[in-house]
């Protein structure tokens, strides 16, 4: 690869006005090799951001095709262009990552191979990947790409990071909830760690979220969010009274910014520092861009030697940064809390007034054309033998024969101007000493072609050089056993999973059903019941105790399985030899035969996902896997998991040791959104999860398939008081043994969520 620079500066704009971040054309390595670097990622929603980018001196870019990328309304590349933008990114020693981050549908699985094949051809770097059947589908198909977990898999524990590692990965960008000391032990695997940097963050978890999806049908797993967490909410307490003082927007997050904790991200031994933004502008990623490769060297400067004086960042830095479409709040998130209203904006979350000064001149030093890789050359021009170009270092070549000049002989300064003209080129010959006899003429079209043949011949050698280069960076081996250990599903036809003690004790009373306990209700000792135990929906370092407790419980408890909700636990659970019942959840995904086949090698039994339509699920799981299969009858949607809290956000933290509880979130239309609380007596299991204001119920439509073919029907009880569970487990049980029902569901009102239409 050619060896290229950093140009160091101290401030971002001169005196005169014009801005001078790095000039940088190269590789992240540089001639420090002992100081490890920190990618610089930014974000190229269109061609020019990614000029403007790279021109800032950005290390990688990542970008949206025309499919499968979770931005469903940025501008994305088509496949020229995109082919383009790899082979430009390469010559200039940057690096590539497409987005392929939606969950996709079996029909887009088997176009999956036609979209990619393109790329992986001119040398992609790596694909940013949510779905897990996708993930296995490309490591399959493409082996020398890089595979990079998206945040959107929440990887939060060392399991996921084995776990998607024996899946073929070589990145993990685990969810943005993480604490430094959390990262540090992800580190520890051995795999490339990228990290949120700068730019928006959402309320759950890492961009998981159902609400945009079924409130308005537009799913963020789609790459379709409606923004549903930047309303207005009236936060409500247990008994539904608005609280006093609480925010008008306590779902809005800051934006982030990490300029002032640079030096922790390194030390917990980041990879890669990715800036949020793809719907953003040009201008946005050479702004932010620009600085961050500021301070990055600026670091490594300060590293050096010895980090004397304590790390700085000037404040005229984050004033601009602040006039580049951000939020009138930033923080610097949750790398040193684990929540808390300093991470809200309380009030209207708009973005500060963009800067036109600052605009204008980041337009006229980074979005005026690709800045190429400038070549030294000799042209040798003599009467009667060939054009003759000599690059140090990439060879000679030959063009057209030289005639004697009949009249004028060409000028010198002639030849050097059409030689050294601007193309589309990301190579210009900057600089070309001229040899020649003063008797000689050649047509400036001879020129042209020789320029032309030598620059083509030169971007082949640096792509080639690139290619050799990246064999090192190719997905992780494929670790994954074929079979979990785990006993075949002997679930009954009603699986009731609980929120309270009180509708514990009403499904007791119930015959002929299994109840899921949810780790805020797990005791030493369990029901004299047929009992499954629910993982927490996120599994971190701070709850393992539970997972360590249960497996002490299994061995001594009559528990038949667990219900698992995220990588971190399938693999604790195979770590640990575990050999009973696995349940996956909806929040593994299951979208495609791909993800739908490995979960089958993996568990017992899998709950289908909640934004399929039953025509969907039909076609996916078809009638000679339908023993696998649990069907979601009655629930309230869980919307958002996130590691925020709407009761400490309203100044109501409870008091160590309460457990769990609900507080509401009331919308504009007057919807009331259960909130769950769970804290734990060490706070162990401190998060919030936001159900839908209605049950989503399915009793119209029972007999559709694969509901009426599934193994077990899933009743999740949230906020009923016992009397109501009760009432809906006989109402489901009568419908499970044929038996005509009268009258509707026994609750206020219901939907039936995707099951008709599924989402979009």
């Amino acid at each position: 690869m050619a060896a290229f620079i950093y140009i160091h500066v101290d401030s971002l704009i001169k005196k005169d006005g014009q801005m001078t971040a790095a000039e940088y054309h190269g590789s992240l390595e540089k001639a420090d090799t002992d100081i490890r670097k920190m990618e610089v990622l930014a974000p190229a929603g269109s061609r020019d951001a990614f000029i403007g980018a790279v021109n800032a001196g950005a290390d990688a870019v990542y970008l949206g095709g025309s499919r499968y990328g979770a931005r469903a309304y940025a501008e994305n590349f088509g496949q020229d262009e995109l082919v383009r933008t790899i082979k430009d990114a390469h010559i200039l020693g940057r690096r590539v990552y497409l987005t392929v981050n939606t969950l996709t549908r079996n029909d887009e699985l088997d176009e999956l191979e036609s979209f990619l094949a393109p790329y992986a051809e001119a040398g992609l770097d790596g694909v940013i990947v949510q779905d897990l059947g996708v993930l296995e589908t490309i490591h399959r198909l493409f082996p020398r790409i890089g595979l990079h977990a998206s945040t959107q898999m929440s990887v939060t524990g060392r399991e996921a990071v084995r776990f998607l590692k024996a899946m073929g990965c070589s990145r993990i960008v685990p969810a943005r909830e993480l604490s430094l000391k959390e990262i540090k032990e992800l580190s520890a695997e051995g795999l490339e760690i990228e990290c949120f940097a700068h730019g928006a963050m959402c309320y759950s978890y890492s961009g998981r979220c159902l609400f945009s999806s079924f409130l308005g049908g537009r799913s963020g797993n789609r790459g379709r969010c409606a923004g549903t967490c930047r309303l207005p909410y009236t936060v409500c307490d247990e008994d539904k009274n608005p609280v006093p003082g609480a925010p008008p927007y306590p779902l809005s997050m800051k934006d982030l910014n990490v300029l002032q904790i640079l030096p922790q991200l390194y030390d917990a031994g980041i990879t890669s520092l990715k800036i949020e933004g793809r719907m953003k502008k040009a201008e946005y990623a050479a702004g932010v861009s620009a600085i961050y490769r500021k301070y990055t060297d600026r670091l490594y400067e300060w590293i050096r030697t010895g980090r004397k004086n304590g790390w700085q960042v000037d404040s005229d830095d984050l004033k601009s940064l602040q006039s580049l479409y951000i939020r009138s709040s930033v923080s610097d998130g949750y790398y040193n809390r684990q929540n808390g209203r300093e991470l809200i904006t309380p009030d209207k979350p708009g973005y500060l007034g963009s800067n036109d000064e600052q605009l204008d001149m980041l337009r006229r030093t980074y979005l005026q054309g690709l800045k190429p890789v400038e070549i030294t050359a000799q042209l040798t021009v003599m009467a009667g033998e060939p054009l003759k170009l000599s690059v140090p270092g990439r060879g000679t070549f030959t063009g057209d024969i030289v005639e004697k000049a009949k009249t004028a002989p060409a000028r010198e300064e002639q030849i050097i101007s059409k030689m050294t003209q601007k193309g589309d080129s990301p190579v210009v010959l900057h600089k070309v000493d001229v040899i020649t006899d003063n008797d000689s003429f050649i047509a400036v079209s001879s020129l042209k072609e020789l320029r032309r043949k030598a620059l083509s011949a030169i971007e082949g050698q640096i792509l080639q050089e690139y290619a050799s280069g990246r064999q090192k960076t190719a997905s992780g081996q494929d670790l994954m056993p074929q079979v979990f250990r785990c006993r075949p599903y002997s679930g009954r036809r009603l699986l009731i999973a609980v929120s309270t003690k009180e509708q514990l004790a009403a499904c007791m009373d119930q015959e002929d059903c299994d109840i899921i306990l949810p780790p805020w209700l797990l005791e030493d000792e369990l029901p004299g019941c047929s009992v499954y135990l629910s993982f927490p929906e996120i599994l971190r370092a701070h709850n393992r105790t539970f997972a360590e407790r249960f497996l002490s419980l299994a061995d001594s408890c009559d528990i038949k399985g667990v219900l698992a909700k995220n990588p971190e636990t399938l693999m604790f659970l195979h770590e640990h030899g575990y050999t009973g019942e696995i349940i996956s959840d909806s929040s593994l995904y299951i979208w495609n035969r791909a993800a739908r086949d490995l979960m089958v090698r993996m568990t017992s039994a899998c709950v289908t996902d909640l934004e399929l339509s039953f025509r969907e699920l039909e076609a996916l799981w078809p009638a000679d896997m339908a023993g696998r299969l649990i069907v979601p009858v009655y629930q309230r949607a869980p919307l958002m998991i996130s590691a925020g809290c709407v009761r400490k956000t309203a100044l109501r933290c409870a008091p160590s040791g309460t457990g769990y509880g609900f507080y509401y979130l009331k919308d504009r239309m007057d919807g009331e959104f259960p909130v769950l609380y769970t804290c734990g007596s060490d706070r162990s299991l401190c998060q919030n999860i936001v159900f839908n204001s209605v049950p989503t119920s399915l009793h119209n439509i029972i007999s559709w398939k694969p509901c009426s073919d599934a193994a077990s029907w899933l009743i999740s009880f949230t906020v009923e008081t016992a009397d109501e569970a009760a009432g809906i487990i006989r109402f489901y049980r009568s419908l499970s043994e044929g038996k005509s029902v009268k009258g509707s569901i026994p609750a206020a009102g219901f939907t039936y969520g995707h099951a008709r239409k599924g989402a979009e």
